[in-house]
Formats: structure tokens, C-alpha cells, sequence
């Protein structure tokens, strides 16, 4: 009888353990600053991440915010088990980097991004709304943490997403991150600017975990095949994204490119992603390279739409080494990446410095510099990396045990 009894208090003990520590649902606001809908960035990396602890079976309930119309978006709610849903404008700390014609409008909208913030806020304490996790996906979102820690408690856990190469310090921003728990980065290229500007960011818990990537399709759809057809055969060179000219160097590109002669050769330049007719034209002002430089519209999902099996190299064309998404995309994809830095930043990225076989590496902004390396990346052979390697990119147990490990 008294062997049963210990028994019997011994499952009692295992149970209160299992569920207070494993089992208890944790209530997590996700804050998104753009629409849930779209395809770039901070939000594909942050579907990836619902994805991956959704598959991981965490016991967690997800509560979103982002811009979009929920009606919009209604399928993706359900596709990542969002249960609660605030369509919410928020205000940014980028509207200090505009130029003053956008600095009116900026500050329009984070007027506007303001005024939407606090009747959330003033709803969830009407609610008696309560979270244990409050994870900010993007740095902009740096003014939030003090009135999200007065609004829903001390005790709630504040996570910031640091996903962008900040430039500057933007005023009270080292002192609302006296509000944030942990800091997740994306790789040691975002982290040091942001601890240079931020100090009090030494302070908090830092965590480097690299944005996961979709794995390679087994096949393409069938709108890029139609895209592709015309260019099989031809060694093809990529920009994807949001191809603005200031920030990621489209005409830049195009003009080393031009410069490069490959363009006589049997090789193309194709720019998928917004720019729109009138920009293209300006950029393709001369008519001989109407068949090698090619514009190709917004493809949803990139990765996952087989786009990548076509392209033999991604080029990027920022001002420093910003390793962003579409460059470990591109790796996963084992193709080759052409982007500004230096092998000595290469080396102490520890997650990048592993691909080093597939990575291009010229002197930011320098024309000449990326020439040569179009037409080095042009005239050898692409080396085949292993999938244990590439597959450590899309590798979502092991993300969702760091992430797991951050929010517990």
C-alpha cells in the first residue's frame, strides 16, 4: 500500500511538473510594422518563424498585429494558427532618415501611427488583456517597449527582432531599450552597428539566431517557367526584392553590369521585384540590352517558386555587407552570391563564413570591382556545397529550439 502511495504521488508530482512547465499555453503578441500579406523582408521571415514553432508543437497561442485588412488576409491567419488578430499602424523610428520632402509625410503617418497604437493599447487595458511574450519583429518598432511594459505589466517578457543595419541613433531609443528582455539578431553584421549606436544594449540578453530560409522546391511553378523559358541557356544574374535605388543600388548594378561586357555575351541581368516601368526604362536607356536586361514583376514567395533554379547568381548592391535575405535564400539554393564587404567581415560572420565557396565579395559601390566579379563568377564553374550544409539553413527544429529557448 505504501509503495502504491509514493507511486501514485510520484505521477501527481510528474503531472503538475509536465503542465506547469511544458504544457501551460504562453499567450505571445507578435507586432508586425507591414502588412501580414506581404512577400519581403522582416514578414517572410516572420512567417517562417510562426512556421517553425507551429511544426515544432509549441504550446503557444499567437495574438497578431500588423496593417493589413484582416479580410485580406484571412487565409494566412488560419495557414500560420494566429487566433487573435488588431489591425494596427504603428509608428516608425525610420521617419527620421527621410529626406524633408518625406519627412512631412513620415510624420503624417506616425501621427496616424500613434493615434492607432494608443487606442489599441487603451482596448487591450479595457480587455484586461494579458501576454507573456511581446515580440517586436522589426527594430523600427524601437519606441514601442516602455508604453507596451506600462500598458500590459513588468512581468510581461519584451522580445526585439533586430532584422536592419541601423545608421544612426535615433533619440530615447537607447532608453526604451531599458524595456526590452532579450534581443534576437539576425547575424553579427546587424548586431554591430546596433550595440555601437544603442549601448544600453549590452546590457540585455543578445541572441544571434540567422533567419530561416525556404528549402528548394522539388519543381517550379509554371508562371516563372514561362518567365525563364526565353533565357535557358544563358548564365543569369539576379537582383530580387525591393529594388529602390538608393538603398540597394539597382542602376548601380546595371551599370557594372554594362560595364562587365557580359551583356554582349551569352548572359542577362534580370531585376525581379517593384520598380516599375518608368524606373526600368531609365535604367535600360540603351536599346542594345533590351534581351539582357530584364525586368520581371513581384513573384510571390520567391523561394519557394523555383525562381532560384534558373539564376546562377544573386548580386546585391548596397553601400556596405548587409547579408539579407536574399543571400542565404541563394546559398540554400547553392548558387552564387555576388555582394559588397570584405573577406575580413566575411570571416567573422560565422554563419556566413561557412559558404565561402559560393561568395563573390567586392569593394562596396565600386563599379570595376563588380565587374570583375560578374565575369570570375561568369567563366568558372558553380562548386556543388553539401546538403547537410545548405539544409542547415532551412533547418526549422533547430530554430524553433533557439527561439524556444528565448521566449521560455
Amino acid at each position: 500500500m505504501g509503495h502504491q502511495l509514493v507511486s501514485y504521488m510520484s505521477q501527481i508530482r510528474h503531472s503538475i511538473y509536465y503542465t506547469g512547465l511544458h504544457e501551460r499555453i504562453m499567450n505571445i503578441l507578435l507586432v508586425n510594422h507591414t502588412s501580414f500579406g506581404s512577400s519581403y523582408g522582416a514578414t517572410s521571415s516572420l512567417k517562417l518563424h510562426l512556421q517553425a514553432l507551429n511544426n515544432y508543437d509549441c504550446n503557444y497561442k499567437f495574438s497578431l498585429i500588423s496593417t493589413s485588412k484582416k479580410t485580406h488576409i484571412a487565409n494566412l491567419l488560419r495557414a500560420y494558427n494566429i487566433d487573435e488578430y488588431f489591425q494596427v499602424f504603428l509608428p516608425w523610428t525610420y521617419s527620421h532618415e527621410y529626406t524633408h520632402y518625406k519627412k512631412l509625410k513620415a510624420a503624417l503617418s506616425n501621427s496616424v501611427g500613434w493615434i492607432s497604437f494608443f487606442l489599441f493599447l487603451i482596448n487591450s487595458l479595457l480587455k484586461h488583456k494579458k501576454y507573456d511574450i511581446i515580440h517586436l519583429n522589426s527594430s523600427v518598432l524601437l519606441y514601442l517597449p516602455p508604453l507596451l511594459k506600462l500598458t500590459f505589466g513588468r512581468t510581461v517578457k519584451v522580445v526585439l527582432h533586430v532584422r536592419e543595419k541601423v545608421i544612426r541613433s535615433i533619440p530615447g531609443c537607447n532608453f526604451a531599450l531599458t524595456f526590452v528582455d532579450e534581443i534576437i539578431y539576425i547575424d553579427s553584421s546587424v548586431r554591430k552597428p546596433f550595440v555601437f549606436f544603442y549601448p544600453h544594449s549590452n546590457q540585455t540578453n543578445s541572441h544571434v539566431v540567422g533567419n530561416l530560409v525556404d528549402p528548394p522546391p522539388v519543381k517550379s511553378i509554371r508562371r516563372v517557367e514561362e518567365y525563364f523559358e526565353s533565357l535557358k541557356g544563358r548564365f543569369l544574374f539576379c537582383m530580387a526584392g525591393m529594388l529602390s535605388d538608393h538603398d540597394k543600388g539597382t542602376s548601380f548594378v546595371v551599370n557594372a553590369f554594362i560595364n562587365s561586357g557580359l551583356w554582349k555575351k551569352n548572359a542577362a541581368l534580370v531585376l525581379i521585384g517593384k520598380i516599375g516601368k518608368t524606373n526600368f526604362k531609365k535604367l535600360t536607356y540603351n536599346p542594345q540590352l533590351s534581351n539582357s536586361v530584364i525586368w520581371i514583376d513581384e513573384i510571390e514567395n520567391l523561394s519557394l517558386s523555383g525562381a532560384y533554379s534558373y539564376v546562377n547568381a544573386i548580386v546585391r548592391g548596397e553601400s556596405s555587407f548587409n547579408p539579407g535575405r536574399s543571400v542565404y535564400e541563394a546559398l540554400a539554393n547553392n548558387i552564387y552570391v555576388l555582394m559588397p564587404g570584405s573577406k575580413e567581415e566575411v570571416k567573422k560572420d560565422q554563419n556566413l563564413s561557412r559558404f565561402a565557396p559560393l561568395l563573390c565579395i567586392y569593394e562596396p559601390r565600386d563599379m570595376q570591382s563588380l565587374s570583375t566579379m560578374m565575369n570570375e563568377a561568369f567563366s568558372k564553374n558553380t562548386p556543388s556545397l553539401s546538403n547537410n550544409l545548405t539544409s542547415t539553413l532551412y533547418d526549422q527544429s533547430n530554430y524553433a529550439r533557439l527561439i524556444t529557448g528565448i521566449y521560455r
